[in-house]
Protein backbone atom coordinates (compact mmCIF):
# COMPACT_ATOMS: atom_id res chain seq x y z
CA UNK A 1 0.00 0.00 0.00
CA UNK A 2 1.34 3.18 -1.24
CA UNK A 3 0.93 6.05 1.63
CA UNK A 4 2.33 9.49 2.40
CA UNK A 5 1.86 13.10 2.20
CA UNK A 6 2.18 14.46 -1.17
CA UNK A 7 5.09 17.09 -1.37
CA UNK A 8 5.53 20.14 -4.30
CA UNK A 9 8.11 20.06 -6.08
CA UNK A 10 11.24 22.29 -4.41
CA UNK A 11 12.25 25.21 -6.50
CA UNK A 12 15.46 23.68 -7.23
CA UNK A 13 14.38 20.56 -8.71
CA UNK A 14 11.24 21.08 -10.57
CA UNK A 15 10.05 20.41 -13.56
CA UNK A 16 9.83 23.42 -15.92
CA UNK A 17 6.36 24.50 -16.45
CA UNK A 18 5.04 25.09 -19.82
CA UNK A 19 3.93 28.06 -21.14
CA UNK A 20 0.81 29.08 -22.67
CA UNK A 21 0.10 28.32 -26.07
CA UNK A 22 -2.78 29.96 -28.04
CA UNK A 23 -4.09 27.59 -31.11
CA UNK A 24 -6.22 29.08 -34.56
CA UNK A 25 -9.42 27.56 -34.99
CA UNK A 26 -7.36 25.71 -38.45
CA UNK A 27 -4.75 24.16 -35.80
CA UNK A 28 -7.08 23.04 -33.58
CA UNK A 29 -8.89 21.15 -36.38
CA UNK A 30 -7.69 17.37 -36.96
CA UNK A 31 -7.60 15.51 -40.09
CA UNK A 32 -10.17 12.69 -40.47
CA UNK A 33 -7.76 9.47 -40.65
CA UNK A 34 -6.75 10.19 -36.57
CA UNK A 35 -9.08 8.61 -34.04
CA UNK A 36 -10.28 10.17 -31.14
CA UNK A 37 -8.23 8.47 -29.09
CA UNK A 38 -5.01 9.21 -30.26
CA UNK A 39 -6.23 12.85 -31.15
CA UNK A 40 -7.18 12.94 -26.95
CA UNK A 41 -3.94 11.53 -26.00
CA UNK A 42 -2.03 14.20 -27.88
CA UNK A 43 -3.82 16.62 -26.35
CA UNK A 44 -1.24 18.80 -24.04
CA UNK A 45 -2.34 17.88 -20.51
CA UNK A 46 -2.75 14.70 -21.60
CA UNK A 47 0.58 13.49 -21.75
CA UNK A 48 0.36 10.81 -18.85
CA UNK A 49 -2.48 8.58 -20.62
CA UNK A 50 -1.90 5.82 -22.84
CA UNK A 51 -3.99 4.49 -25.94
CA UNK A 52 -6.54 2.38 -24.54
CA UNK A 53 -7.05 -0.59 -27.94
CA UNK A 54 -10.32 0.01 -29.32
CA UNK A 55 -10.75 -4.14 -28.40
CA UNK A 56 -10.48 -3.56 -24.79
CA UNK A 57 -13.20 -0.99 -25.02
CA UNK A 58 -15.59 -2.83 -27.54
CA UNK A 59 -15.78 -5.53 -24.79
CA UNK A 60 -18.66 -4.87 -22.68
CA UNK A 61 -17.42 -6.40 -20.15
CA UNK A 62 -14.57 -4.37 -19.30
CA UNK A 63 -17.07 -1.78 -19.23
CA UNK A 64 -19.42 -3.35 -16.44
CA UNK A 65 -21.10 -0.64 -14.43
CA UNK A 66 -19.89 2.58 -16.25
CA UNK A 67 -22.70 3.33 -17.22
CA UNK A 68 -23.83 4.34 -14.21
CA UNK A 69 -21.10 7.07 -13.54
CA UNK A 70 -21.12 8.59 -17.16
CA UNK A 71 -24.43 10.65 -18.31
CA UNK A 72 -25.11 10.02 -21.52
CA UNK A 73 -23.01 6.87 -21.30
CA UNK A 74 -23.54 5.31 -24.89
CA UNK A 75 -23.14 8.76 -26.92
CA UNK A 76 -19.65 9.24 -24.79
CA UNK A 77 -18.77 5.55 -25.70
CA UNK A 78 -19.64 6.10 -29.63
CA UNK A 79 -17.65 9.16 -29.68
CA UNK A 80 -14.77 7.51 -28.14
CA UNK A 81 -15.03 4.93 -30.52
CA UNK A 82 -15.55 6.98 -33.53
CA UNK A 83 -18.81 6.16 -34.11
CA UNK A 84 -20.73 9.33 -33.67
CA UNK A 85 -21.66 10.39 -36.66
CA UNK A 86 -20.33 10.74 -40.40
CA UNK A 87 -16.78 11.71 -41.15
CA UNK A 88 -17.90 14.99 -42.25
CA UNK A 89 -18.72 15.58 -38.33
CA UNK A 90 -15.18 14.23 -37.63
CA UNK A 91 -13.36 17.51 -36.30
CA UNK A 92 -11.92 17.76 -32.65
CA UNK A 93 -11.94 21.18 -31.71
CA UNK A 94 -13.26 20.46 -27.71
CA UNK A 95 -13.19 17.94 -25.27
CA UNK A 96 -16.66 16.68 -24.18
CA UNK A 97 -16.30 16.30 -20.00
CA UNK A 98 -18.73 12.94 -20.17
CA UNK A 99 -17.06 11.61 -22.86
CA UNK A 100 -13.58 12.24 -21.42
CA UNK A 101 -14.43 10.86 -17.62
CA UNK A 102 -15.59 7.88 -19.40
CA UNK A 103 -12.20 7.47 -21.31
CA UNK A 104 -10.23 8.18 -17.91
CA UNK A 105 -12.72 5.31 -16.15
CA UNK A 106 -11.77 2.84 -18.88
CA UNK A 107 -7.93 3.65 -18.72
CA UNK A 108 -7.81 2.85 -14.97
CA UNK A 109 -8.93 -0.65 -15.97
CA UNK A 110 -6.72 -0.91 -18.89
CA UNK A 111 -3.73 0.02 -17.09
CA UNK A 112 -4.13 -3.05 -14.93
CA UNK A 113 -4.23 -5.47 -18.41
CA UNK A 114 -0.73 -6.84 -19.66
CA UNK A 115 -1.43 -4.78 -22.40
CA UNK A 116 -2.04 -1.82 -20.59
CA UNK A 117 0.62 -2.28 -18.30
CA UNK A 118 3.17 -3.09 -21.15
CA UNK A 119 2.00 0.79 -22.46
CA UNK A 120 3.07 2.24 -19.07
CA UNK A 121 6.07 0.76 -18.65
CA UNK A 122 7.35 2.40 -21.92
CA UNK A 123 5.73 5.87 -20.83
CA UNK A 124 7.63 5.21 -17.71
CA UNK A 125 10.89 4.15 -19.01
CA UNK A 126 11.05 7.52 -21.87
CA UNK A 127 10.31 9.67 -18.35
CA UNK A 128 6.85 11.13 -19.45
CA UNK A 129 5.81 10.94 -15.92
CA UNK A 130 8.92 13.12 -14.83
CA UNK A 131 11.47 12.52 -12.52
CA UNK A 132 11.62 12.81 -9.00
CA UNK A 133 13.36 15.81 -7.01
CA UNK A 134 15.13 14.38 -4.49
CA UNK A 135 18.10 14.34 -5.10
CA UNK A 136 19.14 11.07 -3.74
CA UNK A 137 17.16 9.07 -5.95
CA UNK A 138 19.19 10.47 -8.75
CA UNK A 139 16.13 11.80 -11.41
CA UNK A 140 14.65 8.24 -10.73
CA UNK A 141 11.45 8.30 -13.17
CA UNK A 142 8.22 8.64 -11.24
CA UNK A 143 4.76 6.64 -11.53
CA UNK A 144 1.26 7.87 -11.53
CA UNK A 145 -1.00 7.76 -8.65
CA UNK A 146 -4.82 8.23 -7.74
CA UNK A 147 -5.60 8.48 -4.17
CA UNK A 148 -8.93 7.37 -4.71
CA UNK A 149 -10.67 5.02 -8.03
CA UNK A 150 -14.14 8.02 -7.43
CA UNK A 151 -13.69 10.55 -10.10
CA UNK A 152 -13.65 14.15 -9.77
CA UNK A 153 -11.87 13.81 -5.81
CA UNK A 154 -8.60 14.64 -6.15
CA UNK A 155 -6.13 15.11 -8.92
CA UNK A 156 -3.47 12.73 -10.08
CA UNK A 157 -0.22 12.98 -8.24
CA UNK A 158 3.09 11.07 -8.38
CA UNK A 159 5.16 8.50 -6.93
CA UNK A 160 8.55 7.30 -6.76
CA UNK A 161 9.43 3.59 -6.33
CA UNK A 162 12.41 4.87 -4.71
CA UNK A 163 11.93 6.89 -1.69
CA UNK A 164 8.62 6.43 -2.12
CA UNK A 165 7.52 9.89 -1.38
CA UNK A 166 4.37 11.14 -3.06
CA UNK A 167 4.75 14.39 -5.02
CA UNK A 168 1.97 17.19 -6.93
CA UNK A 169 2.99 17.74 -10.35
CA UNK A 170 4.21 21.20 -10.57
CA UNK A 171 2.85 21.13 -14.42
CA UNK A 172 -0.67 22.97 -14.12
CA UNK A 173 -2.20 21.21 -16.56
CA UNK A 174 -0.88 17.65 -15.40
CA UNK A 175 -2.38 18.87 -11.73
CA UNK A 176 -6.26 19.00 -13.94
CA UNK A 177 -5.92 15.58 -14.56
CA UNK A 178 -8.34 13.17 -12.22
CA UNK A 179 -6.28 10.66 -10.43
CA UNK A 180 -9.15 8.39 -10.82
CA UNK A 181 -7.93 7.65 -14.29
CA UNK A 182 -4.77 5.68 -12.51
CA UNK A 183 -6.51 4.87 -9.14
CA UNK A 184 -4.25 3.94 -5.83
CA UNK A 185 -3.38 -0.02 -7.37
CA UNK A 186 -2.03 0.81 -9.91
CA UNK A 187 1.37 1.95 -8.95
CA UNK A 188 1.72 -1.15 -6.76
CA UNK A 189 0.84 -3.90 -9.34
CA UNK A 190 3.22 -2.33 -11.79
CA UNK A 191 5.88 -2.65 -9.38
CA UNK A 192 5.23 -6.26 -8.86
CA UNK A 193 4.72 -6.90 -12.25
CA UNK A 194 8.14 -5.71 -13.48
CA UNK A 195 10.10 -6.08 -10.52
CA UNK A 196 13.38 -5.55 -12.21
CA UNK A 197 12.50 -1.94 -11.66
CA UNK A 198 13.03 -2.61 -7.49
CA UNK A 199 15.94 -4.38 -7.88
CA UNK A 200 18.00 -1.31 -9.87
CA UNK A 201 16.82 0.70 -6.69
CA UNK A 202 18.42 -1.72 -4.59
CA UNK A 203 21.50 -1.91 -6.68
CA UNK A 204 22.03 1.91 -6.73
CA UNK A 205 21.47 2.39 -2.93
CA UNK A 206 23.84 -0.44 -2.36
CA UNK A 207 26.63 1.16 -4.10
CA UNK A 208 25.80 4.70 -2.47
CA UNK A 209 26.94 2.96 1.04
Amino acid sequence: MIAGRAQFFGEDHSIEEEEEETFTEEESEETFDETWIEWYCALRGSEFYCEVLPDFIDDGFNLTGLEREVVNFRKALREILDREGGDDDREYNMVNDETAKLYQLIHARYILTTAGMKSMKKKFEYGDFGDCPNVRCEKFHLLPFGQTSEHGKSGVLLYCPSCEDLFVPQNKRIQQIDGAAFGPTFAHLFLMQFPNILKNIGKKKHVQT
